[in-house]
């Protein structure tokens, strides 16, 4: 259960502009292969599309990481965002992080995409870049399906490709995911997530 490190540029021509402030709750169950931990993940958006957020055991167990950015979208009929990030990682493993969070909808259809490099201030052979993709379809506006790909890649080893298949519940701020990778595998790992998000609901009456 380690995260990576990823440096990317964007060309981003799109329209820019502020979104409703937000933030969240998630909290991750893994369990696999002999092993087993809880992720925990805080994030707040502002109305300016700055992001912030603080997990723990993500990139490495016993770690916490802040990681800060800020998000380009377009939401349209096609609807996509971009959020660059970088952040410092605390704990186990020390150093830094840099990556990305990509999210594309288009009417039922759904795809994301989360890269990252973290990399050690102690011992580069600890440097690692990871990748955790998803590409969903909503069947009704309570139940989603779709498949998913975590790809990791330490340092000079070679890629860990665990392809998996996935299914959610939502039910207004909550969003209860089902992961289960390399299901016809003797190696499959399961992650069963809680997630809860609030939005900042805009008055329209001036006083």
């Amino acid at each position: 259960m380690r995260s990576s490190f990823l440096i990317i540029t964007f060309i981003l021509i799109y329209n820019i502009g502020k979104s409703q402030e937000h933030g969240g709750f998630e909290l991750y169950y893994y369990t696999g292969a002999g092993e087993s931990a809880i992720v925990p993940k805080v994030y707040y958006q502002s109305r300016h599309n700055w992001y912030t957020g603080v997990r723990y055991n993500y990139e490495e167990l016993q770690t916490v990481s802040l990681i800060t950015g800020k998000m380009f979208s377009n939401k349209k009929l096609f609807s996509f965002s971009v959020t660059p990030v970088a952040g410092i990682m605390l704990g186990r493993l020390n150093g830094g992080t840099l990556g990305s969070n990509i999210n594309m909808e288009y009417k039922s259809l759904f795809f994301s995409s989360e890269f990252q490099y973290a990399f050690s201030v102690e011992n580069r052979t600890e440097n690692f870049f990871f990748n955790w993709t998803e590409f969903g379809y909503e069947l009704t506006r309570l139940l989603y399906i779709g498949l998913a790909l975590q790809v990791t890649h330490p340092y000079e080893i070679k890629n860990n490709l665990e392809p998996g298949i996935m299914i959610g519940l939502t039910y207004k701020s909550w969003t209860v995911p089902v992961y289960v990778f390399n299901p016809a595998g003797n190696n499959r790992n399961f992650v069963l997530g809680i997630n809860w998000e609030w939005k900042h609901e805009k008055s329209d009456i001036n006083l």
